[in-house]
C-alpha cells in the first residue's frame, strides 16, 4: 500500500511533533550510515532540540566528527554556504516554487479562456466588437498556435503514409510512346483532348522557323473550322510561316 504524501507543516501537537522528531532522528541516522557504508565516506550530524539539553552527536566515534567539522572549517565561505540551508532559505525557496505552479496554473486557464472565448465567437455566441484590445491580441496569439499545431500534425500525417513506401513516383511506362503522337496521355496525367502535339528538332534551328503555336482548344474539327488540316496541319503550317489561323480560300 502506498504511503500518503506528507504535509510540510509545523505540528502544533506537542506530543505528536515530539514523537515525529524521535523516528525522523532514527531514520536520518540510518540514512547518514548506509552513505558513508556505501560511498565510503566520514559523516556526522548534530541535532539540536527543546527536547533535550545536549545537542545529540552521531556517530559515537568521535575522531570521524572532528575529522568532518575540520574538513568543513577549512573550506572558503563560499564553499560552506553553497549547499547550506536554514529555515529562511528553504521558506523562500518553498515559496518560490509554489509561485512557478501558480504563474503556470495562470497560463493554464487563460489558455482555457481564450479557447471557450474563440468558441463563442465562431458560434455567433459572442461578438469581436464586444472584446477589448487585450483579448483580440491574446486571440491572434492562440489562433497562431492553433494553426502551428495543425500544419504539425499535417506534416506527421505525411510522413506517416509515405514512410512506408515513399512518395508516388512516375514510371516509365506512364509516359512511353508520348512524344511523337497526340493519341497517348501526356506524362503527369492530361487527358489527350488537351494535349497538343510538340514538334521534335531533330536538326538545326532553321528546321523549326514557321512553326507556330495554336490553343489547345483548336484541336480536331475545330482545325477544320479555323482553316487547317489535322493530318497535315503541321506541313502546312511549316510550308506557309506567314499564314494565320484564319486564311483566306
Amino acid at each position: 500500500m502506498p504511503r500518503s504524501k506528507v504535509k510540510v507543516a509545523f505540528i502544533e501537537d506537542y506530543k505528536a511533533r515530539k514523537t515525529s522528531f524521535m523516528k525522523r532522528k532514527e531514520s536520518l541516522k540510518k540514512k547518514l550510515h548506509e552513505l558513508s557504508v556505501l560511498c565510503n565516506i566520514e559523516a556526522c550530524s548534530i541535532l539540536y532540540s527543546p527536547f533535550a539539553s545536549q545537542p545529540e552527536v552521531w556517530p559515537d566515534n568521535t575522531n570521524v566528527v572532528h575529522n568532518v567539522l575540520r574538513e568543513f572549517m577549512n573550506k572558503s565561505p563560499i564553499e560552506k554556504s553553497k549547499h547550506m540551508v536554514n529555515q529562511d532559505s528553504y521558506i523562500k525557496e518553498r515559496m518560490n516554487k509554489v509561485k512557478e505552479q501558480i504563474n503556470k496554473q495562470i497560463m493554464v486557464n487563460r489558455e482555457l479562456e481564450l479557447a471557450n472565448m474563440m468558441s463563442q465567437c465562431l458560434s455567433g455566441k459572442m461578438s469581436l466588437a464586444s472584446l477589448n484590445l487585450k483579448h483580440l491580441n491574446d486571440l491572434v496569439l492562440l489562433a497562431g498556435n492553433k494553426v502551428l499545431e495543425v500544419e504539425e500534425r499535417i506534416e506527421v500525417l505525411k510522413s506517416e503514409a509515405y514512410g512506408a513506401t515513399g512518395p508516388p513516383e512516375l514510371h516509365l511506362s506512364q509516359v512511353e510512346g508520348s512524344r511523337n503522337t497526340a493519341s497517348n496521355v501526356v506524362a503527369g496525367g492530361m487527358d489527350e483532348d488537351a494535349y497538343v502535339p510538340v514538334m521534335e528538332n531533330n536538326g538545326g534551328l532553321d528546321e523549326m522557323q514557321g512553326v507556330r503555336w495554336y490553343p489547345p482548344d483548336w484541336i480536331g474539327n475545330d482545325l477544320l473550322e479555323h482553316g487547317l488540316d489535322f493530318a497535315s496541319g503541321f506541313d502546312t503550317m511549316m510550308s506557309s510561316p506567314d499564314r494565320g489561323p484564319n486564311p483566306k480560300p
